[in-house]
């Protein structure tokens, strides 16, 4: 039985029932299809009576699509998650309309929904938090992540913000710094495990991004309903108490500076302007002890390389990450159909890539040349350098940087730098949200290459440290193999919650238990190290002066005692 639709004052023959050349109906296509998603579908204009309108839609997506949208008997397209179908106007006619579709680049910004297509006007809509096409960009009082520029987080109190920023920054520089100091008294095995735990967190903090936004995790976590969004299903997501604790540990940099679409330029040099303070600050204090001495270039020139290898080992990683964020390029559309696609740099959306190619890759050679020269080079310089210094010069200088390594690779430390920006740098050029299996692919490939090395070299003299190191390393390829299985679930239908949650349960095992046992030895060896100080050493020897002056009392006295009553 036919149904009959009014538009436009006129009434209509269904759209469903419309046949195309092959005299199928959408839902017939749609059915032969297997009711799958599909990437991209072409215009279907307004102009005509409704029937010609349906029919050169089902035309288009039956040329173009690859794989249909299901329809359902209401004249409803279930668009699924990780798409949106926007309407087109031209020329300001609101009667001259096209519906096209978007893969969006985050999959979670672009919740699952139903777009009618009898109402030519129904459009989707982003999540919380995103707008413009393909939902790539943030909304009003929502910042990008500084891991990935297609995740948007809210903005909270812009002094709150500054505040956590710049105290983070340098609390790690202070604590470093401090730790480095320690290294010239010998104690080694703080350093290490200080430089271990970095090492680690980088790699928590690179994948722990592709993780957050897989289906498993957003099942497990409790549900709370989305803002601001008119769609057919609740999207779930994290507790807001979790989100407002990563949104303050790691501020959005366009929230700091209150911009909606920072440029990447100030994004580098925000990101690169706490760590060459605190080094200035630090140099500063430096010259003024130094101007005090005879021997003023020699300590100025001994006293810089330790901030300069602490700035190093803290901040060159995430300075790393900042400047490949020049590199890639996104496309919100299958190209499969289309001799070409707009692509677009993600950094900066409105900017082609084609206008932007040789300049992305100069950049790229450029940045990497600097980062190899104040990095690992550098290290390397010095170090060889240092072999003809006095021991305690050397020890005082270089302890942090060299400390528990053997005598032949005390350079080690410069690849363990290289690692965590090329760990850092992967996150950059491969965002976790648009492509997470290829980004953790290439994490794994860096941390698979450094577990051969390490368990081939064994650089450290303690075994005990070379375990240690090992241990984080298989802890580290054990999650990034768990975030592989968690972000195919799309994909792979065999991934139900049976497989997915024990996986997410190793993933999360991996990554706390290795934090919770660095922890505690540090905090360990730094009370050892407060026991051991000069400080405990005086105060323990004032305690037994004032012991044994008041035993010479005491027998001075009974002496006294034993006189008066001979006498």
């Amino acid at each position: 039985m036919e149904e009959n639709y009014h538009f436009k004052g006129r009434s209509l023959r269904s759209p469903l029932l419309a046949e195309d050349m092959d005299g199928k109906t959408p839902k017939d296509v749609a059915n032969s299809c297997g009711a799958k998603s599909g990437v991209n579908y072409g215009a279907a204009e307004s102009s005509g009576t409704y029937n010609a309108v349906a029919n050169q839609w089902l035309k288009s997506m039956h040329r173009q699509v690859e794989q249909l949208f299901p329809l359902d008997g209401s004249g409803l397209i279930r668009v699924p998650r990780g798409y949106l179908v926007e309407n087109r106007f031209h020329g300001g006619n609101w009667f001259d309309v096209e519906k096209t579709a978007s893969r969006c680049p985050n999959p979670h910004a672009c919740p699952a929904q139903n777009i009618s297509i009898i109402d030519v006007y129904s459009s989707g809509v982003c999540a919380a938090g995103y707008t413009h096409t393909a939902c790539a960009q943030c909304a009003p009082e929502f910042g990008r992540s500084t891991g990935d520029p297609f995740v948007c987080q809210k903005c909270r109190y812009s002094w709150l913000q500054w505040v956590t920023f710049l105290g983070k920054q340098t609390g790690i520089y202070v604590f470093t710094l401090f730790t480095a100091g320690k290294a010239q008294e010998g104690r080694n095995r703080q350093s290490v495990l200080l430089k271990i735990a970095l090492s680690f967190g980088t790699v928590v903090a690179s994948v722990s991004g592709a993780v957050r936004s897989t289906d498993t995790v957003t099942e497990v976590m409790p549900a709370t309903e989305s803002e601001g969004s008119d769609v057919t299903t609740h999207r779930r997501h994290r507790p807001k108490f979790l989100t407002s604790l990563a949104s303050l540990w790691s501020p959005s940099l366009d929230c700091l500076l209150n911009s909606r679409a920072l440029s990447i330029q100030g994004w580098l040099l925000l990101t690169a302007a706490a760590p060459v303070a605190l080094w200035c600050f630090t140099a500063i204090f430096v010259a003024a002890k130094a101007a005090c001495t005879q021997t003023f270039k020699a300590e100025l020139k001994k006293g810089l390389i330790q901030p300069s290898i602490v700035v190093v080992t803290c901040f060159l990683p995430g300075i790393m990450g900042s400047a490949a964020r020049f590199v890639p390029c996104v496309h919100f559309m299958s190209d499969k159909f289309q001799e070409k696609v707009p692509q677009y740099v993600s950094c900066a959306l409105d900017i082609p890539c084609t206008d932007y190619q040789i300049k992305r890759y100069v950049l790229l050679v450029a940045f990497s040349a600097m980062g190899a020269l104040v990095g690992p080079f550098f290290w390397r310089t010095v170090i060889s350098r240092s072999k003809a210094w006095p021991e305690d010069a050397r020890k005082a200088t270089l302890g942090f940087l060299v400390a528990g390594y053997r005598k032949d690779l005390d350079w080690w430390e410069a690849m363990v730098l290289t690692r965590k920006c090329a760990l850092v740098m992967a996150g950059s050029l491969f965002p976790a949200s648009y492509s997470p299996f290829l980004f953790l692919t290439f994490e794994l490939i860096i941390i698979g290459a450094s577990l051969t090395l390490h368990s081939y070299a064994k650089p450290y003299d303690d075994a005990s440290l070379n375990a240690m190191e090992l241990g984080t390393l298989f802890a580290s390829a054990t999650a990034i193999l768990s975030a592989v299985v968690l972000t195919l679930q799309p994909i792979d239908w065999t991934l139900n919650s049976s497989i997915n949650k024990p996986t997410l349960a190793v993933f999360t095992g991996s990554i706390v238990v290795p934090l919770a046992v660095l922890m505690l030895l540090l905090a360990q060896e730094v009370r050892i190290g407060f026991l051991r100080s000069p400080t405990a050493e005086n105060a323990s020897s004032t305690v037994e002066e004032s012991t044994v002056e008041e035993s010479i009392k005491e027998s001075t006295v009974k002496e006294v005692g034993v006189q008066t009553a001979g006498t």
